[in-house]
């Protein structure tokens, strides 16, 4: 079980945060699941966030990243699975 701390940040303050719980999911369908989970647009996954995410555990989103336009500054995920 992989738990994900998803944060939707504007002006610099969390105004949402979860607890994404995935079992196995790709990269991909789980940044699918939270979007919809959290009622907004599903931003493009390049490579950068790929190698953020293997690299830190966490991928930022920026507004620009988003094909739709977002009210927030960003998105970050955040795996906080202890290992």
């Amino acid at each position: 079980m992989i738990e994900i701390w998803v944060k939707v940040i504007k002006e610099q303050k969390i105004v949402t945060d979860y607890i994404y719980k995935s079992s196995g999911e790709n990269l991909e369908q789980m940044l699918r699941s939270i979007c919809e989970k959290a009622d907004i647009p599903t931003p493009l996954l390049l490579d950068k966030h790929k190698k953020q995410y293997k690299k830190f555990n966490q991928a930022k989103f920026i507004k620009e990243e988003f094909v739709e336009s977002v009210d927030f500054d960003r998105l970050i995920i955040e795996n906080v699975t202890a290992e």
